[in-house]
């Protein structure tokens, strides 16, 4: 029986897809192995079995509970490690579920690792609606307030589970000027975690331009960054350019840059650490996130530019995004070449626009990312959190719907934070034809909202931010791939009223399906639980998926329309 598989990784988890020409008769689900170099193969955890009534087996791995679905990912994975996983279609009776001889698949081998080349990518695990985060936070009797109160201590281990290694990554270069004797230049937007505050602190020589970040409990247009800034002032090795934008309006203009750049002894630029990631508790721990890592001194270089610009504009104008910064940002994107012919980055800076209030008029960022989305020859990958309007999320929905007026082929994966923007957006559209028509699926952000089944109640978000990546993926498993990220909002807000850095990749596939592999994570972890929030309680019991299929009928979702062949033809075909 001919079959397709597909693994991708990062630095937090490996996924797997894999295809299937037809039903498997007498199939249960499969067991998903993973084997290492050491010769050792184990089947993953699974977290879901068959009906409890009827079956008392209660071993929590795929061999005995299969997977009833044709992808699955692997959380537990060890990193930086070659990894090879055997896909196994189990058969028998749920009560003595046995291996069936056909068809086994077999994947390449994969490696969990945040290292791609001249760049170093780190995703968080910042999801708190997952069942085994919930069930230890009911097995200590702790609640929301507990909760927060953990992420914001170093070392505590709910922060160590959900920063994962973000917070290594966001202080790489501050830990490198510590050891090397280089120096740190530093945009911040918000800046409230103790740990990181701390590794400032010791970093001698660091320079940081630390915007506003308004209390929005107190309208208080600095109360979030007070207390740091205060502190900061009084400490010898860092200097502060305090950064005021707003002070009269609040939720206009913010300085919302993340980014890090390090200069060697000799003070010329190497490396610049940005992504989506807030220098607070909750940025790391509570808010899915990316950070990226580019060790190329041309980058970095731009980004010192940038910061010097955003420091004049500072001193001279009294953080007004005057003219000359604006004139800078908007004739000073430049594209770069990545070592070892791994693709190039494209760089924009944000205010780029004459207008200093947002108007109708494309900014020249988001036109270039617009053109990439229209250009899309598979498929656009998406996470948000608000992108305002204007936004990336119009422009996808719309070429969606051209592709489906030209009978076109397109595959669609968002998730958007923002629950207004997500209400208007959230949609699925797939036709029987694989070959004329566009698989989209946009979704919101939700969690289990009572106990039902296998499953408990969960908590979902500790802010006000669920998903907080700004990034788009297109086309990952081609030559022409295209990564945007950073810390631009992806909407005309950002580019109008904002200090913002956009970095967009081109033609380096290994850190798209890397980027890839996080999007399609977050948005399969809420497309459900987003559907559930619109469900009756009674019929969360009822018709809301709880347990395991007792025959082999899950399959026939799969292959009563051609639903399956069009995802394969995103994921699988070259």
């Amino acid at each position: 029986m001919k079959t397709k598989v597909r693994a991708i990784a990062n630095n937090d988890l490996v996924f797997l897809w894999w295809s299937v020409e037809k039903k498997i008769p007498g199939c249960l689900g499969f067991s998903v192995r993973r084997g290492t170099p050491d010769g050792r193969e184990e089947p993953l955890p699974a977290w879901v079995g068959f009906d409890r009534a009827r079956t008392a087996v209660q071993s929590k791995n795929t061999d005995i509970w299969p997977i009833q679905a044709f992808q699955w990912k692997d959380v537990t994975a060890p990193k930086n490690v070659d990894l090879k996983y055997r896909i196994i279609p189990i058969g028998g009776t749920p009560a003595h579920p046995t291996p069936m001889a056909d068809p086994i698949i077999e994947t390449p081998v994969i490696r969990m690792t945040s290292s791609f080349a001249a760049a170093e990518i780190t995703f968080n695990r910042g999801l708190i609606a997952t069942q085994s985060l919930n069930r230890k936070l009911r097995e200590l009797g702790k609640g929301r307030d507990e909760l927060k109160r953990c992420i914001g201590e170093a070392g505590d281990p709910f922060r160590e589970r959900l920063a994962r290694d973000m917070i290594a990554a966001v202080v790489s270069l501050l830990r490198r000027a510590q050891t090397e004797g280089g120096k740190c230049l530093c945009a911040l937007y918000e800046l409230t975690d103790e740990e990181l505050i701390s590794e400032l602190e010791k970093t001698a020589g660091t320079e940081i331009i630390l915007s506003n970040s308004d209390n929005k409990d107190q309208k208080d247009y600095d109360g979030g960054n007070r207390p740091a800034r205060v502190r900061l002032h009084q400490c010898g090795n860092v200097q502060v350019h305090d950064r005021f934008l707003n002070n009269q309006k609040l939720g206009q203009r913010i300085g919302h840059n993340k980014f890090v750049v390090y200069l060697d002894g000799q003070g010329s630029p190497q490396s610049v650490v940005t992504g989506s990631t807030n220098w607070t508790p909750t940025g790391l721990c509570a808010q899915t996130n990316n950070t990226i890592r580019l060790d190329v001194p041309a980058v970095a270089g731009h980004y010192r530019e940038y910061w010097d610009e955003l420091l004049k504009d500072t001193e001279n104008n009294n953080s007004a995004q005057g003219k000359e910064l604006r004139q800078w940002a908007l004739g000073n994107s430049r594209t770069h070449r990545l070592p070892q012919n791994k693709g190039d980055v494209t760089l924009w800076f944000s205010p780029n626009t004459q207008k200093r209030t947002k108007g109708d008029a494309t900014p020249a960022d988001v036109t270039e990312v617009y053109e990439a989305i229209r250009k899309a020859s598979k498929g656009v990958l998406f996470l948000v959190f608000n992108p305002g309007s204007p936004s990336i999320v119009k422009e996808i929905k719309e070429t969606t719907q051209k592709r489906k007026t030209e009978g076109k082929y397109l595959f669609v994966r968002g998730a958007i934070s923002d629950a207004a923007t997500a209400r208007a957006s959230a949609v699925r559209i797939y036709s029987r034809s694989v070959l004329t028509a566009p698989d989209a699926l946009i979704t919101g952000v939700g969690g289990i909202p009572d106990d039902f089944g296998y499953w408990v109640k969960e908590l979902y978000k500790l802010g006000h931010a669920v998903i907080h990546d700004k990034l788009i993926v297109i086309d990952p498993f081609s030559k022409d791939s295209v990564v945007i990220t950073g810390s631009h909002n992806l909407g005309y807000k950002a580019s109008y009223m904002n200090d913002e850095n956009m970095v967009i990749i081109r033609g380096n596939r290994q850190v798209a399906e890397a980027y890839a592999t996080h999007v399609l994570d977050v948005v399969n972890h809420f497309r459900w639980r987003y559907k559930l929030q619109g469900l009756a309680e009674e019929d969360r019991t009822e018709d809301a998926w709880s347990d395991l299929e007792d025959d082999d009928r899950w399959q026939d979702f799969y292959y009563r329309t051609n639903m399956l062949k069009s995802r394969d033809r995103f994921f699988l075909e070259e």
